[in-house]
This record gives structure tokens, C-alpha cells and sequence, in this order.
């Protein structure tokens, strides 16, 4: 996971907050990492996603901020599953699931990614 600018000191500030946990689970050791960031919400969800016309999406955060998605920047890269959204009635057809903005062929963008690239206000 990369953090940049502000995010990094206080990822760096709280790392004494890390704790490691070991579960034995069917005969193997899983590895469980905490991370608690003193309010800070690391992972950054989409909770909603609307389509508002000429390849642009409304989205709202988990942290309650919403975005405007410029699905033409999207569309200015090249792969099987990038060029199904070419058709604006197959675009339309996105949803989001667990987090994600996603399509019916499988494509998904991180929220992560999303978050970075929207511009965010708060929503009223």
C-alpha cells in the first residue's frame, strides 16, 4: 500500500499502533495486520454511483466527499475490456460492488484510484 504527503506521516506517526496476529486456521498460519490510523479512514469506498450523460459518473465516498468521474479520460486507454465502454449504452450499465465502480464485463476501478483522480466536495 502506498501513501503519499500527509497521509505518510500520519501512516508513519502511527505505525506503534500495528499489531500482528497470528490464527491458526486448517493446518496453516494466517497473517492478520491491523492498522489503526487515529480516525484516519485509510480505504476510501464508493458507496454510490450515478451516471449523469456523456461518459460522466457522479460518485460519493465513504468519507461522505463526492466526485465527478471523466469516463472520456477512461476511454482514452486500449484493452478488451476498455473497449466495451466505448458504446455510451454499455457505459451506462456501471455499478459498484464491494467498494468498486464496476462494469458487467468484469472491468473495475479501484476506489482507491477513483478518490485520487475525482474532484471531491463535501456533500450537503
Amino acid at each position: 500500500m502506498y501513501f503519499a504527503g500527509e497521509d505518510r506521516e500520519r501512516v508513519n506517526s502511527c505505525l506503534a499502533r500495528v499489531t500482528l496476529v497470528v490464527i491458526p486456521a486448517q493446518a496453516r498460519t494466517c497473517l492478520v495486520y491491523q492498522l489503526v490510523l487515529a480516525g484516519m479512514a485509510v480505504w476510501k469506498r464508493v458507496i454510490t454511483a450515478r451516471y449523469l450523460g456523456n461518459y460522466q459518473v457522479a460518485l460519493v465516498f465513504s468519507d461522505n466527499k463526492e466526485g465527478i468521474l471523466d469516463g472520456t479520460s477512461l476511454l482514452q486507454r486500449h484493452g478488451t475490456l476498455i473497449e466495451a465502454l466505448r458504446d455510451e449504452n454499455f457505459f451506462k450499465l456501471l455499478f459498484v460492488d464491494m467498494g468498486a465502480l464496476c462494469w458487467p464485463n468484469g472491468l473495475e476501478l479501484s476506489p482507491a484510484r477513483l478518490y485520487e483522480n475525482c474532484n471531491r466536495t463535501a456533500v450537503a
